[in-house]
């Protein structure tokens, strides 16, 4: 049994060996600590709307009706000047 515990810290030690010699190759480092890198965002397609502000009850009143125009935005450039209904001749 000690045999055997001595066999595999010695195979342990060899892979760590083995390890870090793959690693030089590479050109990685052993920097766990670290930081993670920043995530890649694409820049061509950036959002086209900033993200939504975070509303709820105690939210002033400007906050909630800002978030509710951004959630049901029309076209700004395009408005309506008369309409009529065919069928029963209503117009507006």
């Amino acid at each position: 049994m000690v045999q055997e515990l001595a066999a595999a810290l010695a195979e342990i030690e060899l892979l760590r060996a083995e390890n870090e010699r793959l690693r030089g190759l590479l050109g990685l480092t052993d920097d766990r600590q670290a930081e993670p890198p920043v995530a890649w965002e694409p820049t061509l397609f950036a959002p086209a709307v900033p993200p939504r502000p975070v509303v709820d009850r105690r939210s002033a009143p400007a906050d909630k009706i800002g978030l509710f125009r951004s959630l049901f935005a029309g076209r700004d450039d395009v408005y309506a000047v008369r309409w009529q209904n065919d069928r029963s001749g209503k117009s507006g």
